[in-house]
């Protein structure tokens, strides 16, 4: 019963978990969860679809097993030279983390003593009763190069027991919004900008002033002379004859254009008032939105 429920409760908790296994440089560290957290972790870890299971929880309950530091908190010099001239990095990075961690019932003989010790005495990871420990027992040496290998192994079975589900179901998929400047009356302000089509030529965007620099150089291209003009009237405080300030791009010797500190709905009105000059139907300038979530 004590499983079932807590099999719902920790699911999102056991795929982080996986994640972190999986993808993270530094697993999580697991011996700071709470104690029933890791209960749970390491009976699925013990057991996973086996019908031969370890009652992992009830003996770690009534203190039978406890958590293994299979490299110490404390370290020897056997340890250390072991670990190489990194054993501090080494330790910092690993020592919490599921990668060195075990279970036993004979923590305090296992004590610091070197791995081939620990592996080798009565009652040691060879000889355990417990699945987890005979894939450390395998191994010659306990260096950063075997913490990553368990990791990998736990990695492994992790995602085999915290699997996500298989669905067919396929999200819907919106289409992006598409308006016209014409259309545009207050439709497109705090709305994200994908892309605009000009004339029938789509362009990808990231900002509204990435739209707008673009579309007031094809229009230079079109008839430099009207802008000149329109910068030469003082009709629009947008553009110059010159460089006003530093926040006015150059698109041209003489020609400046101030985007920053206009708002969407000033982008629009400073575009009808340049398409009415150029005389080009506000119809020829689409923009795509980022669809508006339901």
């Amino acid at each position: 019963m004590f499983i079932r429920v807590l099999s719902a409760s920790l699911c999102f908790l056991c795929r982080r978990i996986t994640l972190s296994l999986h993808i993270s440089e530094k697993s999580k560290k697991v011996y700071s969860m709470r104690t029933k957290n890791k209960m749970y972790i390491f009976e699925r870890l013990e057991n996973g679809s086996s019908k031969e299971k370890n009652d992992v929880v009830e003996n770690m309950e009534e203190g039978i097993l406890t958590i293994e530091h299979i490299m110490p908190q404390t370290l020897s010099n056997a340890w250390k030279r072991e670990l190489g001239t990194e054993w501090e990095t080494i330790q910092e990075k690993w020592l919490h983390t599921i990668s060195n961690l075990t279970l036993t019932g004979y923590n305090i003989k296992y004590s610091n003593r070197p791995f081939a010790e620990k592996r080798d005495m009565e009652n040691g990871f060879k000889q355990s009763g417990l699945r987890m420990n005979h894939y450390i027992a395998q191994f010659d040496k306990w260096s950063e190069e075997e913490l990553e290998q368990r990791k990998q192994e736990l990695s492994c079975l992790a995602k085999a027991i915290w699997s996500y589900p298989e669905t067919d179901f396929v999200p819907e998929v919106q289409d992006d919004d598409v308006v016209s400047l014409s259309e545009d009356n207050g439709i497109s302000t705090g709305r994200k900008i994908l892309y605009y089509i000009f004339r029938e030529e789509r362009e990808d965007v990231g900002e509204w002033s990435e739209m707008m620099w673009a579309v007031i150089n094809r229009l230079f291209a079109f008839n430099p002379i009207l802008l000149y003009e329109e910068a030469k009237s003082n009709r629009n405080v947008w553009f110059s004859t010159t460089e006003a300030s530093r926040h006015y791009k150059k698109i041209a010797e003489g020609l400046y254009y101030c985007p920053s500190k206009s708002s969407t709905w000033n982008k629009m009105a400073i575009l009808k008032n340049l398409f009415r000059l150029y005389q080009i139907d506000e119809d020829d300038l689409q923009f795509g939105l980022k669809p508006i979530r339901q």
